[in-house]
């Protein structure tokens, strides 16, 4: 029974004495909601009175049991009716339309029972429900606050979107949204929303807002109706309902609620409470946001200054403190947090510009007038560095600020004090130079001059003033007029042009120059100036004419040199080819250009021909050769031609500069001598020729004589005839041999080389040697090694072997008539070493006399008596020997003369 009184009574639970504890019942005027009830011992209801009394379901006479009229936990007062006697007590009744009548009252004891007085009190239990729900909504929308104040770092959107959930939630939001300012579009940007599971998209992040949200009043929410007239077509033609956040910088914030009727989901919220509640969490929000970006700017600034390499100054009149950025306060070495007065500012100042900036802080802390200075300031390390100090006069409030900013500009001095050092050396050489710098102003398709160089009057004799009095066009030359309108409509055209033309000076003679202009334009494409540098190019152009002149007589002599002059590629394709090379090939001189020589070279020439060039380098690039060329319908000819490689800057051959003579009379007349040489041999060898035929005469003679007198007398069998015969046949055999190796050797040697091996060649002079009968009387010893193959005539070595063996036969005949007890011996040997065959004839004749050996080979040159020998054998010797890329050479060895033959060995 107590948690029952508990429940219903108000006030404190202490127990006190009845007359202590009774209240005086309040006095109920007539016209108060009041309810009377009369209710008997027993608990039943049977009077009803007051103004309240006709919403019961009772009627005045009827009798009821009060249970029936109370509703809910006000059923338990029926209980024990006189515990509650004199206690005030909240009653709820049941009315006749089924709703709850919510009244305060007391309970009375009296004769027949008890009497209950109660006045309504439903209005004020509404009004709490709503102050509860308020309190309620307040709370929540605190707790959202709190969270943002807490949030070191507000991120869109994942910190924006569970605020926003808990908003919806404390004001029975389905879609609430979060509008910001548009700091780079303008108008206005969602950055998070929230919707429950139900409601359609009505806002999506990053969503562009119209800017009418700026015109809105920022003093009360704005509430938009499904159709209202001139509702803004953004809000998704739905209830929407706008809250603002405002403070002294005007509207920083929206709340978007669609849909959403306000007075319908919280009406026990009024205007104020949801600027309130808003402001509870934008005011935080926007705080942080404001943090985060002036932490940002204040980032971005210490970067600035940092690369800049400038910062912040203040000056404090009142205490001579100067407060500086902390990047200047490293700089110039101040300790940190140290204060700096304006005697330590001035001590950093270079004294050239102390009592200049002194001066000027003066004046503007008393007159207000700002300034700029370029000082030297000397930095942590001692250097003076320069600096631009910038000055700023802020009033506020009658107070005057100076504050500032130093920047520095050393690299910027330097290179300053660097350019204007090149300027002046530049305007210098300009003015030396033969060159002249123009700008021309362009006024519709017209050039005006507005500038020259100062060269322009000392190369010319001529100022601006004169080009801009008369035409640019007076002063150039008639012939080269034509030229100069050319390469003003090139210009405008082109936007580039470059020419040549000759301008009188004031003296009256005409200078060269090579005008290059290049015209500039406007954004809008049109021309606007033409800036040139004419450059005097006189003597270039005289040096010019000259070397045209010279490289026409030089053409001329090449035309006309009896001499072949061309130039060809690797490949062998004529580039260029002079007359007499057309004539030799029978090609008119324009068509010889793309003509290859290989066509007129046979192909061990061709082979000679690749292997030169790629002997030719660029250290090396000249060489000499003798080419036999075959031309169609006449003999061989022959030329020497001196060649010359040019190179590229690698190193590749480019092409052959090739100056030749014709040789082929010279040749002609070596193939003469060679084989008149050769003849003067055979006859030299004659006599002994004939005695070596003869003898297989005589012995034919003697056999058939005596196969002639066997038959006769009948004593010659088949056997004796038979043997007589062979003996006959091998005579005729030595002797067809002997007359054979003649006719090869006399016959004239072919035109061009071939593969041969040394030793048989020196094994057929022997042989001739010996049925010579040359070498009678002397030991001729041969040793040979087996040579490789050599490329030339073999007719010709055998011929050069023959010459040697010839001499040192003479040789050891003269020094048997010195010396009679002699044994005259001739070694011939061969050896191959190092790619060379080596062939030597040795005799023991004493040698040739040491100032004689330089002379050997000189034509004509002979130490023979006279009428013997002519002078030519070692001469004709030495020559067929080099043809075959030899070398003959002569030396005194082992008591007598040492002739070498080196040939070199043709790779296999």
């Amino acid at each position: 029974m107590q948690v029952f009184k508990d429940w219903f009574k108000r006030g404190d639970d202490t127990q006190v004495p009845l007359a202590t504890a009774a209240l005086t019942p309040p006095p109920i005027s007539a016209n108060s909601p009041c309810l009377n009830l009369s209710i008997d011992a027993l608990g039943r209801v049977f009077e009803v009175s007051g103004s309240l009394s006709h919403r019961l379901p009772i009627a005045i006479s009827q009798v009821l049991p009060l249970e029936q009229l109370l509703h809910g936990q006000s059923r338990y007062l029926v209980t024990d009716l006189g515990a509650f006697v004199q206690q005030m007590l909240d009653l709820s009744f049941v009315t006749r339309d089924g709703g709850i009548l919510h009244t305060r009252g007391w309970l009375k004891a009296e004769i027949q029972g008890w009497s209950l007085q109660a006045f309504e009190i439903g209005d004020f239990l509404a009004r709490l429900h709503a102050c509860e729900q308020r309190l309620h909504a307040f709370s929540q929308i605190s707790a959202v606050a709190q969270t943002v104040r807490g949030t070191e770092r507000v991120e869109f959107p994942r910190h924006i979107h569970g605020w926003l959930s808990a908003m919806a939630q404390a004001l029975r939001m389905a879609c609430v949204a979060l509008a910001l300012p548009d700091t780079q579009r303008g108008g206005w940007q969602v950055v998070g929303h929230h919707r429950d599971a139900l409601t359609p998209v009505f806002w999506d992040d990053g969503q562009h807002l119209p800017r009418e949200l700026q015109h809105y009043a920022g003093d009360q929410p704005v509430q938009w109706l499904r159709g209202d007239a001139g509702a803004p077509e953004w809000h998704a033609a739905d209830s929407v309902w706008l809250v603002p956040y405002a403070d002294h910088q005007g509207i920083r914030a929206w709340l978007l609620c669609s849909p959403y009727v306000a007075h319908q989901s919280m009406p026990e919220l009024n205007t104020r409470d949801w600027l309130d509640l808003f402001a509870h969490v934008a005011a935080p929000l926007l705080q942080r946001l404001d943090e985060q970006n002036r932490k940002l700017h204040s980032e971005r600034v210490d970067i600035l200054q940092s690369l800049l390499g400038t910062g912040w100054w203040e000056y404090v009149p009142r205490s001579g403190a100067f407060l500086l950025a902390p990047c200047l306060t490293q700089r110039f070495g101040f300790a940190e947090g140290a204060t700096v007065t304006l005697a330590d500012w001035l001590e950093l100042l270079n004294p050239a510009d102390r009592d200049e900036f002194r001066i000027r802080l003066g004046d503007a802390e008393l007159g207000g007038r700002a300034f700029e200075q370029v000082v030297r300031l000397r930095d942590a390390e001692g250097a003076l560095c320069w600096f631009r100090i910038h000055t700023r006069i802020l009033n506020a409030k009658g107070q005057r600020r100076i504050v500032g900013a130093v920047l520095d500009i050393n690299d910027m001095k330097l290179k300053e004090v660097e350019a204007d050092a090149a300027t002046t050396r530049l305007k210098s050489l300009v003015a030396s130079a033969p060159a002249v710098i123009y700008v021309n102003r362009c006024d519709d398709g017209v050039f005006v001059p507005v500038f020259c160089s100062d060269s322009c009057s000392a190369l010319l004799g001529w100022t601006l003033d004169d080009f801009v009095q008369r035409s640019v066009a007076d002063f150039i030359h008639p012939d080269d007029r034509d030229i100069y309108f050319a390469h003003t409509r090139t210009l405008l055209s082109q936007g580039v042009a470059s020419c040549r033309y000759r301008l009188i000076d004031r003296d009256g003679r005409y200078h060269w120059l090579q005008d290059e202009a290049k015209l500039l334009r406007d954004e809008r494409g049109i021309p606007i100036e033409a800036v040139g540098l004419c450059l005097d190019v006189t003597d270039a152009a005289q040096a010019a004419e000259r070397v045209r002149e010279s490289e026409e007589r030089y053409r001329i002599l090449v035309e006309d040199s009896p001499a072949i002059i061309c130039r060809y590629r690797p490949d062998l394709t004529l580039v260029y080819a002079n007359r007499p090379l057309a004539q030799y090939l029978g090609i008119r001189q324009e068509s010889l250009p793309g003509t290859s020589l290989a066509t007129y070279l046979s192909a061990q020439e061709l082979t000679q021909f690749r292997e030169r060039h790629r002997q030719l380098t660029p250290l090396e690039p000249v060489g000499t050769a003798l080419v036999r060329m075959d031309l169609p319908g006449r003999e061989h000819i022959w030329w020497v031609l001196s060649e010359r490689g040019v190179f590229d800057e690698q190193g590749k051959l480019l092409e052959v500069q090739a100056v030749g003579r014709d040789d082929t009379e010279l040749q002609k007349a070596r193939q003469m001598l060679n084989q008149s040489a050769k003849m003067a041999v055979l006859g030299e060898m004659a006599t002994g020729l004939a005695h070596e035929i003869n003898q297989p005469l005589n012995v034919m003679r003697i056999a058939l004589t005596n196969t002639l007198k066997g038959v006769e007398n009948g004593s010659a069998n088949p056997e004796y005839l038979k043997n007589k015969l062979g003996r006959i046949e091998q005579q005729i055999t030595r002797a067809a041999k002997i007359i054979n190796h003649m006719r090869i050797f006399g016959r004239r040697s072919e035109v061009e080389g071939d593969l041969f091996s040394p030793d048989e060649a020196i094994e057929g002079a022997v042989s001739l040697i010996r049925e010579g009968d040359l070498v009678r009387d002397i030991d001729l010893t041969l040793q040979l090694c087996g040579t490789p193959q050599v490329r030339g005539h073999a007719d010709q070595l055998e011929q050069v072997v023959i010459n040697l063996l010839v001499n040192a036969k003479d040789a050891l005949l003269s020094a048997l008539d010195r010396q009679p007890g002699l044994e005259p011996g001739i070694l011939l040997r061969s050896d191959c070493v190092d790619d060379q065959v080596i062939v030597q004839v040795q005799d023991n004749a004493g040698g040739i006399d040491p100032l004689l050996l330089d002379r050997v080979f000189d034509p004509f040159f002979t130490t023979k008596p006279v009428g013997k020998g002519t002078g030519l054998g070692l001469s004709v010797s030495y020559g067929l020997v080099n043809q075959m890329g030899g070398k003959l050479s002569v030396s005194n060895q082992n008591g007598g003369a040492c002739f070498r033959i080196e040939l070199p060995v043709v790779a296999s």
